[in-house]
């Protein structure tokens, strides 16, 4: 049996920006075995949240280079997400939304669940309305 990872968002992190030389080697490493079949990866989509936090409000990206890095993570064949199709959905309503990438998640998720969200979110209402 293959060891199983949960990646955490600073792996992401360190892989985009090449910020911690030694973490950044690491993280290649467990995704260059991953990549090999000898380990698996799972990222589940609050990971996908935090990344979007973590870039926009640390490290101040622009929210097309935070889409690019997110949709990298979606592409890679050897990452399993979880709850993929929520994570899809999630992802472009963030796209093409003003929306927080946690917003769009909590309103997949309602969706999917025949469920009401009750924010006081304005930009929240906009996607309830349609």
């Amino acid at each position: 049996m293959k060891d199983r990872y949960l990646v955490d968002t600073n792996v992401f992190i360190r892989m985009f920006l090449w910020d911690n030389l030694s973490q950044y080697e690491s993280a290649v490493a467990l995704f260059t075995e991953a990549k090999q079949g000898k380990k698996e990866i799972l990222v589940i989509p609050e990971i996908f949240i935090e990344i979007d936090y973590v870039l926009s409000k640390v490290y101040k990206l622009p929210k097309q280079k935070i889409i690019e890095y997110l949709e990298h993570i979606m592409a890679t064949p050897y990452v399993e997400i979880v709850e993929r199709e929520s994570v899809v959905e999630m992802l472009e309503l963030y796209k093409q939304s003003s929306i927080k990438l946690v917003d769009g998640y909590l309103f997949v998720v309602a969706k999917n669940k025949d469920a009401q969200v009750f924010s006081f979110d304005r930009d929240f209402r906009k996607l309830q309305s349609n």
